[in-house]
């Protein structure tokens, strides 16, 4: 399979995770709601794929991930900053900080590979009721493992990638769910470390809400007394 691009642009300017909509409302009234990419609708309405231009907050810093086919898109943007942005009721000046474009290969691994995900919002209305109905904290993990498989297998078909091999999926650390509110509904987010098998690249969301900073994946080293797990 060729290689699917990834590409990430910061800037210097600081965003919180509640500027985050706005910003994305920013970004599309620049660029024009003809750019379908930018806002996941198409003409019959709500593009229902995984997300492939994501607005996040990495390091503080107003991000934009452009994943696949709409990679260029965020290449693109490059030169029309600096620019003034409408943030809420605010006029800020963005900046470029730095863009990268990072060719990504989908592979299974046979050492396991470490992930953080912050903000992860896994449980849906539906197997909302389902998690908070399990007695055992093991019975929570499992079921959380296999959603954070879905959420994987989801972003990998939409950048046209079928796995041959299992994916496999183990939580190895997990704080408890912090509730927060988007779109005047409230969720439960979760901070958790996971190994999976398949190589995933940084900065991608998964889960819920994912185009606008929740869910963001961020690789991590793998303590060595781990990394012959399985060989």
């Amino acid at each position: 399979m060729e290689a699917k691009n990834i590409a990430i642009l910061r800037f210097e300017e600081n965003l919180g995770a509640s500027d985050i909509r706005c910003f994305r409302g920013a970004i599309i009234d620049m660029v024009g709601k003809e750019q379908a990419f930018f806002h996941n609708h198409e003409a019959g309405g709500l593009r229902y794929g995984y997300p492939l231009i994501q607005y996040k907050s990495i390091g503080g810093h107003a991000c934009l991930v452009g994943i696949a086919d709409a990679a260029f898109s965020i290449m693109q943007l490059v030169d029309k900053f600096p620019c003034s942005l409408k943030i809420g009721k605010k006029e800020m000046e963005f900046h470029v900080l730095d863009c990268r474009l990072v060719p990504y290969f989908p592979k299974m691994e046979d050492a396991p590979k470490l992930y953080h995900l912050k903000d992860y919002i896994a449980l849906t209305e539906d197997n909302f009721k389902k998690y908070h109905s399990l007695l055992a904290l093991t019975d929570k993990v499992n079921f959380l493992e296999q959603i954070i498989i879905g959420n994987i297998l989801s972003f990998l078909k939409g950048i046209d990638y079928h796995a041959q091999e299992r994916i496999e999926c183990a939580i190895t650390e997990m704080k408890e769910p912090t509730e927060k509110f988007y779109k005047h509904v409230k969720f439960d987010t979760f901070d958790l470390m996971f190994v999976s098998n398949i190589e995933l690249p940084d900065a991608i969301a998964l889960g819920k809400s994912g185009s606008v900073g929740f869910g963001t994946l961020t690789r991590e080293e793998l303590p060595e007394r781990f990394k012959n797990i399985n060989q």
